[in-house]
């Protein structure tokens, strides 16, 4: 079910060695690539395949140096024609974030395609929870690749006595000029029937 979710959510994930010899033979071939600037083999994972990656090999021989091993450097905005780079991406995240936080419309609708309104749609369906003063909203991290951001956050809610928690995850998803064109919201149900019943 993770899986299936996240496939969903458009998340990607690979997994990569990074060797100091020359990089002789490896397997599985299927998935994989070279990185000639890191002296690396990175697999991506297929996150519909139940199968998870196993039985890795890497063959190099230390006699003969590939040269120092270092990261590409990371994208600081965006590039000519193309989509937002990743830096920009999460600092668009992050103001997501801290608009939803402090209850600030006007700093977040600027971050919407269109200046149009793109409420989470928990947060639109929902208003008794979501919009009440004793509703605590508190993002624990976020996150950004080339194609979505994403924002976790915990919730709470005290309700005749009893505090209850919610945690979920705002996927969102932009357009080329790194404006937010939907967002989709995952939280967990048990725990949201259970906040949804204590407000009623």
């Amino acid at each position: 079910m993770a899986k299936a979710m996240m496939a969903s959510m458009g998340f990607e994930m690979s997994y990569s060695i990074a060797l100091p010899g020359k990089i002789l033979d490896y397997e599985p071939k299927a998935g994989a690539t070279y990185d000639a600037a890191t002296n690396s083999i990175l697999w991506k994972l297929d996150l519909a395949n139940a199968a998870p990656l196993t039985d890795i090999m890497v063959k190099w021989d230390n006699s003969q140096p590939a040269g120092p091993v270092s990261a590409p450097a990371a994208p600081s905005g965006p590039s000519a024609g193309g989509p937002v780079m990743t830096a920009t991406m999460l600092d668009q995240v992050q103001k997501y974030a801290q608009a939803l936080s402090t209850q600030d419309e006007a700093g977040y609708t600027a971050l919407m395609a269109g200046g149009q309104l793109i409420l989470p749609p928990l947060m639109g369906n929902y208003p008794e929870i979501f919009n009440s003063a004793d509703f605590k909203l508190n993002f624990t991290s976020t996150f950004a690749d080339g194609k979505t951001g994403a924002a976790e956050w915990t919730g709470t809610r005290a309700v005749n006595g009893k505090t209850y928690n919610l945690a979920g995850v705002d996927i969102l998803l932009f357009d080329p000029n790194g404006k937010i064109t939907a967002i989709r919201t995952y939280v967990n149900p048990a725990d949201f029937a259970a906040m949804q019943a204590a407000v009623k």
